[in-house]
This record gives C-alpha cells, sequence and structure tokens, in this order.
C-alpha cells in the first residue's frame, strides 16, 4: 500500500513538474505570434526544418500523411472528439469540426484558440468550440471523447507515463488516438539535437520519441497502426543546399523505400525523423 502511495506522489510531481512547463511553453508561443527576433541558433534551426518541411510536401508526403490520418479516423458521425494543442488550428481541424457530432479543440494559447473560434464560427459549425486550457490540469475534467487528435503533441510531455495515463482516461471504452510526431532513435538524428540543445529554446517541452517510448505506450494503448517518414529520404536534404529539384527527386525516390521499412517497430522505423500512429485505448 505504501509503495502504491509513493508511486502516486511521484505521479503528482511530475505532473506538477509539467504543468509549470506548460506555463513557459504558452507564454512561449504566444511571443511566437508576435514574431520577435530569435537567436542566430534558433533561426538556424528553424530554417533547417523548414527546408525539410519543403522536401516532404514537394515528395507528397504532407498529403499521405493527411490522408493516413483521414482513412485510420473513420467516420466521425456520431463522435465526440478532441483536438489536442490545436492552436489556431492544424490541418484536419475543421474537417473533424464538420464532420464529428462534438468537436473540442484545447490549447495553451488563448490567442490561437481565438483565432480558431472565429473560423468556426465563420463556418457555422454549432457542435464545434475550442477552449484554451491545459490538458494535463484538474480544471479540464471532461471524458467520454471518441478520439483524439494529437498532431505534433506528444512529444511535449518529459514525463510520458503521466501524460499516456491521462490521454487514456480522456478516452470512451474503445476510444483512438492519432499522432504525429519526431523520433530520435537515429543516431545522425541524436547528434544533432545534442548539439542544439544548448541553444534550444524550446528544450524544456521538446522530448522527441525514442525506443522506450514506445513501451511505455503500450502500456497503456495497442499501436494498430504506424509510419515512419524521412528515413531514407532524410538523405536528401543536402542536396536542396544547391538544387531543389535534384533534392525533391532524390527524396521521391528514397520515399518509397521508407514506405515500404518503417510500417513496423524496428530498424527500418528506427532510421525514421518522424512517425505517425494510430493508437487504441487498452
Amino acid at each position: 500500500m505504501g509503495g502504491k502511495l509513493v508511486s502516486k506522489e511521484t505521479q503528482n510531481q511530475k505532473r506538477d513538474e509539467m504543468l509549470n512547463v506548460n506555463i513557459t511553453q504558452q507564454d512561449f508561443y504566444e511571443q511566437h505570434l508576435e514574431k520577435k527576433k530569435r537567436p542566430f541558433f534558433t533561426r538556424t534551426w528553424s530554417n533547417a526544418r523548414l527546408r525539410l518541411q519543403d522536401i516532404k510536401k514537394s515528395m507528397g508526403a504532407d498529403r499521405e500523411i493527411l490522408e493516413l490520418h483521414k482513412e485510420w479516423l473513420g467516420n466521425l458521425a456520431n463522435k465526440k472528439i478532441m483536438d489536442l494543442g490545436c492552436f489556431s488550428g492544424n490541418c484536419l481541424s475543421l474537417h473533424l469540426a464538420r464532420k464529428s457530432e462534438t468537436y473540442l479543440g484545447i490549447d495553451l494559447s488563448k490567442t490561437g484558440i481565438d483565432l480558431l473560434n472565429r473560423e468556426i464560427r465563420k463556418r457555422n459549425i454549432p457542435h464545434a468550440k475550442a477552449i484554451a486550457v491545459d490538458f494535463l490540469s484538474p480544471d479540464f475534467t471532461e471524458t467520454g471523447f471518441d478520439a483524439i487528435y494529437a498532431h505534433g503533441v506528444v512529444h511535449h510531455f518529459r514525463h510520458l507515463d503521466v501524460f499516456l495515463k491521462t490521454l487514456s482516461e480522456k478516452l470512451a471504452p474503445g476510444g483512438i488516438v492519432i499522432t504525429y510526431d519526431p523520433l530520435q532513435t537515429d543516431l545522425f538524428v541524436r547528434m544533432l539535437r545534442f548539439l542544439y540543445r544548448p541553444f534550444q529554446q524550446d528544450k524544456g517541452w521538446e522530448w522527441p520519441l525514442a525506443k522506450k517510448s514506445f513501451e511505455q505506450i503500450q502500456k497503456y494503448f495497442v499501436i494498430d497502426k504506424i509510419r515512419g517518414f524521412m528515413g531514407y529520404a532524410k538523405w536528401a536534404l543536402p542536396f536542396a543546399l544547391f538544387s531543389g529539384d535534384i533534392a525533391v527527386r532524390l527524396a521521391k525516390r528514397l520515399h518509397q523505400k521508407d514506405m515500404r521499412s518503417a510500417r513496423t517497430l524496428g530498424k527500418g522505423l528506427w532510421r525514421c525523423m518522424q512517425v505517425t500512429m494510430r493508437w487504441e485505448k487498452r
């Protein structure tokens, strides 16, 4: 019994730590909206990410991810949906809002949420709304969601076990989660992140998924679907410094290898920079 009490106390300490970090994260993104000048290393890293995103989009990966997510979500009629960490709306926010029976978008940023609510009102979707709230806060008590869409969200929680437990509790029986996050399972990617880490402004809430993350996930969820992206294809990025066309053509060819090899937990996935998954609640 004593062990259980200690475990619960530890869980609460982890939750409180992340709640405090989220206050800093909220301030960071509100300032980001004001487009203040960022330090050199932050700008450099951001530019590299944008270049990577351009290659992904040009080779069709973004479109594939979007279609996968729609397929994995299935028919949303009569479904209660949470759009977690939606900010001002992600690639599927308005689709989720229109197609579901009930839609709730949540994010730390009030500014982002106000923008999303404006779009929801503009499109006259009465069963949809967005609120500014911390997902981990005891003030957020709503449960019974049939699906949670977590695009670029899971890796923001240092203590993944606490987040996953809360996520599971928010779902209805048989509920699903759709995720998309960065990985740090490849040696080259780990080295780059290690070199950038001392200069990283948002390092307090940036925890790309490691191999052990998947063990934690499977305590609460069955990983029903999985796809890795930018495994072999990441090696096209250096070519973008000289020729965008060459980089995209190479990325398209290498992307096909990723699509064959990065569909299960294992070496093919571990070489990837990003992963998308469909989880089912245990």
